[in-house]
């Protein structure tokens, strides 16, 4: 029954995303995966911060966890979400590697707790959903939610109003067990925001595409 649920859920948010992405007119960039027919020694040029890929994610810049290539969605997930409901701590605490937070959190919280108590948790959200051809997304850490931050206006359609709880994103580093960190996408300021809290997010993942 979970994993019916999960992959219902996942289908809603996919078809959520191609009613919002079918618009875009942006130019698609192969965001420099390698090219077969490309001779030896040819000059490759980088990815900039807003391309739009060939499988429709947006290239986000570069992680600051491995130094490779960060990719985005190009809207704001469907529905905010919070942290958790859960007030207890979980030792998600790395501020840049999203991927050990996640797997914190799964060790600590998913395995104890019913689908429909996460349903609406960012981080169990974007660990389950299957976008754009991946199933390896993640909520960011903080300094890749400031990857995103940083280049918000190359990648468009975030929320800045800054106006609670609108132009709050999360990030999956843990504060406190109370609380995780946030961030405005108005000013910039850092804050930590309660867990239970229903605010936007936006998935990412990395590869080293070039």
């Amino acid at each position: 029954m979970i994993n019916i649920m999960v992959n219902q859920y996942a289908i809603a948010i996919i078809v959520t995303f191609i009613v919002l992405c079918a618009p875009l007119g942006a130019a698609l960039a192969a965001c420099f995966e390698p090219d077969p027919a490309q001779a030896e020694g040819e000059y490759k040029p980088h990815p900039v911060p807003g391309d739009v890929c060939a499988d429709g994610t947006i290239y986000a810049g570069l992680s600051p966890d491995t130094g490779t290539a960060m990719y985005t969605t190009a809207m704001d997930m469907p529905e905010r979400g919070q942290w958790s409901d859960i007030v207890k701590e979980v030792g998600a605490s790395s501020s840049r590697q999203g991927t050990k937070n996640v797997q914190a959190v799964k060790d600590r919280l998913f395995s104890k707790q019913s689908y429909h108590r996460l349903k609406a948790n960012a981080i169990y959200v974007c660990d389950n959903v299957y976008m754009h051809g991946h199933g390896d997304w993640y909520l960011p850490a903080e300094a890749e939610l400031n990857v995103l931050f940083n280049n918000r206006y190359k990648i468009k359609n975030f929320n800045y109003t800054g106006e609670f709880p609108d132009g709050l994103y999360w990030s999956s580093t843990e504060e406190s067990p109370l609380s995780a960190f946030a961030k405005n996408f108005n000013i910039g300021y850092r804050i930590n925001l309660d867990k239970e809290n229903f605010v936007s997010y936006r998935c990412v993942r990395k590869d080293a595409s070039y």
